[in-house]
Formats: C-alpha cells, sequence, structure tokens
C-alpha cells in the first residue's frame, strides 16, 4: 500500500487545483494518447508508405518520453521533491514532438483515403491534443 505522508500530501495541494488539474490532464492525456497512437500503429497496413510507419513511431516515442518524464515527476511529488527541470522540459519536448507528429499522420494520403484508419489517427491527435493542453496548463500554473 502506498503511504503519503502530510508533507507530501499539503506540498502537492499547496501547488493549488489549477496546477494539479493540470498535471492530471497532461498523465491521462498522455497515457491515453500513447495508447491511440499504438492503436493506429498495429492497424497501419503491412504496405503502408515506410515514411508513414516511421512518422508513427516518432510520435511513439515521443509519447513515451512525455509518459516517461511524467512518471518521474509523479514519484517525486510523491516523495515529497519539487520536480526536476529536466524532467518538466522532457515532457514539454515529447508532447511537442508529438503533437508534429500527429498533425502530419493525420494528413497522410494512406490515413486520409481510409475512413478507418482516419478515425483511429484523430482520435489520437484529440489525445495528444488534450495531453498538450495539460502540459500548457503545468506550465502556466504550477
Amino acid at each position: 500500500m502506498l503511504a503519503i505522508n502530510k508533507r507530501q500530501l499539503l506540498g502537492i495541494l499547496d501547488d493549488g487545483i489549477s496546477c494539479n488539474i493540470g498535471r492530471l490532464k497532461a498523465a491521462s492525456g498522455t497515457s491515453a494518447g500513447l495508447d491511440s497512437i499504438s492503436e493506429l500503429e498495429d492497424a497501419l497496413p503491412a504496405n503502408a508508405p515506410a515514411a508513414l510507419k516511421n512518422q508513427v513511431k516518432s510520435c511513439k516515442e515521443n509519447m513515451q518520453k512525455a509518459s516517461d518524464a511524467i512518471g518521474r515527476i509523479k514519484d517525486a511529488l510523491l516523495s515529497g521533491d519539487a520536480p526536476n527541470e529536466a524532467d518538466r522540459d522532457e515532457t514539454e519536448a515529447g508532447l511537442k514532438g508529438a503533437t508534429a507528429d500527429i498533425a502530419k499522420i493525420v494528413t497522410n494520403p494512406t490515413i486520409t483515403g481510409d475512413a478507418d484508419l482516419q478515425e483511429v489517427a484523430e482520435e489520437a491527435q484529440s489525445k495528444i491534443a488534450k495531453a498538450g493542453e495539460g502540459g500548457t496548463q503545468v506550465l502556466e500554473e504550477c
């Protein structure tokens, strides 16, 4: 069982509700975005262009980078420590990279030519955008 002492809890609460909502949005959005981009990767046809496959791989790697950094931030907060600035930077870089990647993916002719792939790609784009909104909120509020 996870034990949180009073200092840890109050330290997190001291950051303010908007900050913590942003953290939750970023964490849940990153997890959901990673799941969605994995779903898209699995749905790509075997004969999909290599450039598209590489773009999806890059998007997934960027989401994983953000997710890993968010995990380290969470661990720091739960232990009562301040998050490492490098982890915030890595989260931001991962989310920005994934946002740029998915913007290219959703306009790829292989995606736009297949309604099912387009739906999966647009869902991933929506979830990545929500993670980015949460990240922006954290940068502004925390």
